[in-house]
């Protein structure tokens, strides 16, 4: 994880951290897994050095997702659960 060691990965290391951002549930609300890291990584490029000649490099970005990624299986995202579930309508009830 440190940038002056002679055997360090911009790559490795953007993945890791990206794994550990995704302990923050908000990052992967409404989200796939996969699109939650590509978003946070997007939105770190530089700092993680995902760079190609000076811009962004979204093969990299793509590739530290899918090393990150512990939910392989895919499929649908998930809905989330309302917090404050509505409660049922009172049915009108006539004694008859």
């Amino acid at each position: 994880m440190n940038p002056n060691h002679p055997r360090y990965s911009a790559k490795l290391a953007a993945a890791v951290r990206v794994r550990l951002a995704m302990d923050d549930e908000e990052l992967t609300r409404g989200k796939s897994t996969i699109n939650a890291m590509e978003a946070w990584l997007e939105t770190r490029y530089k700092e993680l050095d995902l760079l190609h000649e000076g811009t962004r490099n979204n093969t990299a970005i793509k590739e530290c997702a899918k090393v990150a990624n512990w939910n392989t299986k895919g499929g649908a995202t998930k809905t989330p659960e309302p917090s404050n579930p509505p409660t049922p309508l009172n049915q009108d009830k006539t004694v008859g």
